[in-house]
């Protein structure tokens, strides 16, 4: 197998265990007969679909591989595991195989050196860490190894973490390698969408309604420089779709973002007041939307077509926007929520 697929092998989930394991890698085998088959997330519903019970489990694999920029290599990852492996027991041999090369390798006579007395000595090491300054603090500790006569042994930890993002590192530090990791790092200080939501949780305090475009294209800059504009443009685009008290409530209840109170009793019109679509125009357009969501490739179907109608229910403005991009919005708003790793 190439690194690719030895990669991705090594992160089936970890919670996944002997019977359990097997089975799994034998829906992967199943669902490319001849080495073809869906993408990774068409992997994934169907799995949740066929398996229910492993959609947990899939949803995780993915996430893995994601972590790991794998997800742009699963055509041939998949096709490797067919070709290469053939069936659940043979994958699982090899991941097993695999893994206890990884290892660390325990010195039987009880020398104080080795991998195993490196990573003893150093459980510490990251305390410090906040999720931030990689290279500087990857260089350290790869020094540090170097001078225990270990460097060899640390440097293919040191190359899978550095295709991971900070979350994944420290799931890797602390879950694989077992050293003790600072609570910076692992309450979410370490960048991503969650952390760009708490550390702009007052942006839209000072936001009284009006002037959409604007605040939007300001909140969207600070995104795109935090590297989470691909994550915050779903929500965008749907509230683009709503009025200022529809984006209000979903800035606030759906995002969790602290808005201003003058939004709420300066520029929110009231029910009378407002602008809202008759209901032939939302029988219309929940109609259209229902269509457009069945109409789109299996594995983009995420969100069943009578959530739809719940929607058009909270945010009957919804009503006004194009059918089609609407389903592409609530297709990726799902995609992004399925992906985020609960808690």
């Amino acid at each position: 197998m190439d690194d690719a697929a030895v990669a991705a092998l090594l992160a089936v989930p970890a919670g996944l265990l002997g019977a359990d394991r097997e089975k799994f890698l034998d829906l992967v085998v199943g669902a490319y007969p001849g080495g073809d088959g869906p993408e990774l997330d068409g992997f994934v519903a169907q799995v949740r679909e066929r398996e229910p019970s492993f959609g947990p489990a899939a949803e995780a694999f993915e996430e893995n591989l994601r972590a790991g920029g794998l997800d742009r290599h699963w055509p041939d990852i998949a096709r490797a595991f067919v070709d290469e492996g053939g069936s659940g027991a043979r994958l699982d041999q090899l991941r097993e195989e695999l893994a206890a090369e990884t290892e660390p390798e325990v010195d039987p006579a009880g020398d104080s050196g080795g991998w195993a007395a490196f990573c003893t000595e150093n459980r510490g090491f990251w305390l410090g860490w906040d999720g931030t300054e990689w290279e500087a603090w990857r260089a350290a500790f790869a020094e540090g190894a170097a001078g225990a006569g270990v460097g060899v042994e640390l440097e293919p930890h040191l190359f899978w973490m550095d295709g991971l993002d900070p979350a994944g590192r420290v799931a890797y530090l602390r879950d694989t390698l077992g050293f003790m990791v600072g609570e910076a790092a692992s309450t979410g200080s370490t960048g991503g969408w969650a952390a760009f939501c708490v550390e702009n949780r007052g942006f839209w305090l000072g936001w009284d309604g009006t002037e959409w475009a604007a605040w939007r294209a300001a909140f969207a800059e600070g995104a795109a420089g935090a590297g989470v504009g691909v994550e915050l443009e779903p929500h965008l685009s749907w509230m683009d779709g709503l009025d200022p008290a529809g984006r209000v409530a979903y800035l606030r209840d759906t995002l969790g973002f602290t808005v201003g109170e003058a939004v709420f009793t300066e520029a929110t019109p009231s029910d009378d007041a407002r602008a809202r679509p008759s209901e032939a125009e939302i029988s219309a357009a929940l109609e259209a939307a229902e269509l457009a969501v069945r109409a789109l490739p299996p594995e983009q179907q995420v969100i069943p077509p009578e959530i739809v109608s719940e929607m058009f229910e909270e945010f009957p403005q919804a009503a006004l926007m194009d059918p089609a991009e609407l389903a592409s919005v609530m297709a990726e708003a799902a995609r992004q929520i399925a992906a985020t790793p609960a808690g």
